[in-house]
């Protein structure tokens, strides 16, 4: 596609000119990018998710947790049963790396009581999602 819209010295440039002709389109395309996704991120807002083949450009619900290393870590040893070196191992604690921990742990089972421990917010991003 990008062959077909661009001249073949810009894609491939062998000289400083069509280096400097590249250079200058992929500011501009950056920039036409970051407006079109702010306009197309303002119309869905107002007027909905917008269908694009199999995927839709929409909102996009996450929740993030504010864990606290100490209470986490006092819950694991105590309440979850695990070893110190075992908590430390958890201690870079991000909600994704907190569930990949546990589970080569083999403790899923202490991620719902983990993550009721710590405050949470949901977050919404506007992206492209594959329709369900």
């Amino acid at each position: 596609m990008a062959q077909a819209i661009v001249p073949v010295n810009i894609l491939y440039p062998t000289t400083q000119e069509d280096a400097v002709k590249t250079a200058t389109l992929l500011l501009a395309i950056q920039t036409m990018d970051a407006e079109l996704k702010n306009n197309l991120k303002r119309y869905v807002k107002e007027s909905g998710p917008v269908p694009v083949g199999d995927v839709v450009y929409g909102p996009k619900i996450s929740t993030s947790y504010e864990l606290d290393p100490k209470e986490i870590t006092d819950y694991l040893l105590n309440e979850g049963g695990l070893e110190n070196d075992q908590a430390w191992g958890l201690l870079n604690l991000t909600k994704t790396n907190l569930e990949r921990g546990l589970k080569k742990l083999r403790r899923k089972d202490l991620i719902p009581k983990v993550l009721e421990l710590a405050p949470s917010k949901p977050t919404e991003s506007i992206q492209f999602c594959k329709i369900k």
